[in-house]
């Protein structure tokens, strides 16, 4: 919430400013390319190798129920309340790893604009008077540029 009033005070400044840029990013999309660069930078091969561990969640077999429709919690159950925890820890950090990155070439990009907020937030513009120009192409091109040169 208070992200979001932060982005509609920025944005309201910027449309207030003659000169000032607006551009929107549809995060979703640039996401899969962003979590490949950060994986593949030294930095984060840690992160990697406790994302690989982790695994994914078989939400399948999380809940199980008996024949009479009560909830069984065994061990596995058990283990995988554990692994959706960590899966969870480790899914934010590289949440966070992912928007270092993306604010890192965002600035080596040279854009113009003084804002840049998330499309995939319901809530990130309240009301703007300015065009908002959508950045997502360029960042997914600089994405799939800097992945083929590796």
């Amino acid at each position: 919430m208070m992200k979001s009033v932060c982005i509609a005070l920025l944005v309201l400044v910027a449309v207030t400013s003659e000169a000032a840029d607006v551009a929107s990013l549809g995060f979703e999309k640039i996401e899969p390319l962003l979590r490949e660069l950060v994986f593949s930078k030294p930095q984060y091969a840690d992160l990697k190798k406790q994302s690989d561990a982790v695994g994914d969640i078989d939400r399948s077999s999380f809940m199980k129920t008996d024949e009479k429709g009560n909830i069984v919690l065994g061990k596995e159950h058990l283990q995988q309340a554990a692994k959706m925890t960590s899966r969870f820890e480790i899914d934010r950090l590289i949440q966070d790893a992912m928007r270092r990155e993306l604010v890192l070439l965002i600035d080596g990009m040279d854009l113009s604009h003084v804002i840049v907020v998330n499309a995939d937030e319901s809530n990130a513009i309240l009301h703007s008077k300015a065009e908002i120009e959508d950045i997502t192409q360029k960042l997914y091109q600089k994405l799939v540029t800097l992945l083929s040169d590796r």
